[in-house]
């Protein structure tokens, strides 16, 4: 299975059906490892940049609703977009002005 159909295989499960297409377009050719998590009480996903040769990774719970999945999923890729553009990312907040 190629890298798009397996992608598009994953976002159809969590996604509403109108952004998978978008949502693959964004990561297909993006460095970064989606994980889909059980569960956690105390966040929706969250964002880990690349470390010792792991890829950046992006997790979310797997029991958001469609749309809460998507918003979590644009949150983080926000994150990536953040920590690729800045060189100082270690040095920005979190949800700061360049993140917004």
């Amino acid at each position: 299975m190629d890298k798009t159909a397996l992608y598009k295989s994953v976002f159809k499960k969590y996604l509403p059906p109108q952004s998978v297409d978008a949502a693959v377009e964004l990561f297909i050719n993006k460095p970064i490892y989606v994980q889909i998590k059980q569960a956690r009480s105390t966040k929706l996903g969250d964002f880990k940049a690349p470390v010792n040769g792991m890829p950046t990774r992006i997790t979310i719970n797997g029991d958001l609703n469609p749309y809460a999945f998507l918003i979590t999923l644009v949150h983080e890729l926000a994150h990536w977009t953040v920590w690729n553009t800045y060189p100082n990312y270690r040095n920005l907040k979190p949800h700061g002005v360049e993140w917004k």
